[in-house]
């Protein structure tokens, strides 16, 4: 699952944002892979964090991902979006939440061996 995120520079000088996605679950505080993460719209390289150079009057559009843990109780994930830009102090903070739905998979056949 993944939903759109679209920043522009409007200002007439280029800047370095750095943009952070996390999960902020205890449950998956040492989780092996990432629960929610972002990639540039053109490429499949999710990451974390990205530090990106927006020129003057561009923009760049990414994607947040969300991979659903193999977790079996219905939780919220809840999340956060940090925005900041570099030799300014501050950050924008989006929350972001979403649910896990691992579906239980069972079969009424019986299985034989002989």
């Amino acid at each position: 699952m993944e939903e759109d995120l679209k920043i522009m520079n409007m200002g007439s000088e280029s800047i370095v944002l750095k943009v952070i996605c996390l999960c902020n679950n205890e449950e998956f505080a040492d989780h092996d892979e990432y629960v929610y993460s972002i990639r540039k719209a053109n490429n499949y390289d999710y990451n974390e964090k990205y530090f990106i150079l927006l020129t003057p009057n561009s923009s760049i559009h990414l994607k947040v991902a969300l991979k659903v843990p193999n977790y079996y109780k219905r939780i919220e994930l809840r999340g956060s979006i940090s925005i900041s830009v570099k030799h300014i102090e501050g950050e924008v903070e989006v929350p972001i939440t979403s649910f896990n739905h691992v579906p239980r998979i069972t079969c009424e056949k019986e299985l034989f061996s002989e």
